[in-house]
């Protein structure tokens, strides 16, 4: 039980924004004081049009995923996000949230398809998403989109040596990976 409570806590420290709660052995319930406090950083949404999150979705379009795959993808993406207010704003004004989305796709090397400011709009995503084209090569380095994932963070340089000490502050980040390969 120990284990899984201390997983849980490291999970919970990439969403800092979000109050954190930890249920004990005794099931008693604790809530975990932020360790980043700051005026950007809001309480976590509880529906989907009001989330301010950074949403990375990494799409492997090697050999091995075909372009039907990819075409699924774009699908089920539209259909999440449909769901979400999109927008490329870093910070909350009038209590306006949006959620950021960035798209990479990645073979043998990863590739930048839209960063954080690119997409506003369902539209935009779509047509970001349709725009991704299955590549012939059969390798897919997950590192290296992973790598190049860190980039978009606005505390991060692009020059990789800065990834190492990058601050990923204030809107939480979720990385979703589509993969049909992993070598």
């Amino acid at each position: 039980m120990k284990l899984l409570l201390s997983r849980f806590f490291i999970f919970t420290l990439f969403f800092l924004p979000c109050t954190t709660y930890v249920i004990n052995e005794k099931n008693a319930v604790k809530e975990i004081p932020q360790i980043l406090a700051t005026a950007d950083a809001k309480a976590c949404a509880m529906n989907a049009n009001k989330a301010w999150v950074d949403v990375a979705l990494l799409i492997d379009n090697s050999a091995n995923m075909g372009a039907s795959n990819l075409r699924k993808i774009s699908t089920i993406a539209s259909l999440i996000f449909s769901k979400f207010t999109i927008g490329n704003s870093p910070k909350i004004s009038h209590d306006h949230r949006n959620t950021r989305v960035a798209v990479l796709s990645y073979n043998l090397q990863a590739t930048v398809e839209a960063n954080f400011s690119s997409i506003t709009s369902l539209q935009d995503l779509a047509n970001v998403l349709n725009g991704i084209q299955v590549s012939t090569n059969k390798e897919a380095n997950i590192y290296s989109v992973w790598l190049q994932s860190r980039t978009l963070d606005p505390f991060c340089g692009s020059n990789i040596q800065d990834v190492t000490n990058c601050i990923q502050a204030f809107r939480p980040r979720v990385m979703i990976y589509f993969a049909a390969a992993n070598k």
